[in-house]
């Protein structure tokens, strides 16, 4: 099936066009279209991701995982990745993702302290162009530690991480 719909950012208008196995585009409506508005779809790209452990043949699978998005959407690096529903966790050390419109896409390696988790964390990011077809990446898995932080004076509530001290 394709989808579209209207957005609207900063007062640009845009269509998004998404067709099962090619992935999305976003047309801009400036100037407006006149008439009929075509959208063309490239031969659709996929990335397979290998999650390489630094310690050996272990993965921490089911907390680490991917979410792709297009370079031109990344404003700032963010820590935050939003939704679960965007992150492909792994299995085995693998994962693909896609398809997709080929272009230039920035990977995120996302921790969360569980598949529940309402804050997955972005712990690495690479930018990735990806041609029509199937592309790959390989990451290292980042070494990972539980951190236990106690407030100033043991006081409940929120406090700065820059007068916290690691315990």
């Amino acid at each position: 099936p394709l989808m579209a719909h209207k957005t609207g950012v900063g007062g640009r208008a845009s269509i998004v066009v998404t067709a099962d196995g090619y992935g999305t585009r976003r047309v801009p409506l400036s100037p407006p279209p006149q008439g009929r508005l075509e959208v063309r779809f490239d031969a659709p790209a996929t990335l397979d991701v290998t999650l390489s452990s630094l310690d050996g043949p272990e993965v921490a699978d089911g907390l680490l995982g991917v979410t792709m998005v297009p370079e031109a959407s990344v404003d700032t690096p963010s820590l935050s990745c939003g939704s679960l529903s965007a992150i492909a966790f792994f299995a085995g050390g693998r994962r693909t993702l896609g398809p997709v419109q080929p272009g230039d896409y920035v990977v995120h390696l996302v921790s969360a302290e569980s598949r529940t988790s309402s804050s997955p964390w972005s712990v690495a990011r690479e930018p990735v162009p990806l041609k029509p077809g199937s592309n790959t990446l390989r990451l290292a898995e980042p070494r990972l530690c539980a951190l236990r932080m106690r407030p100033p004076g043991g006081a409940a509530g929120w406090f700065s991480l820059e007068r916290a001290s690691i315990l």
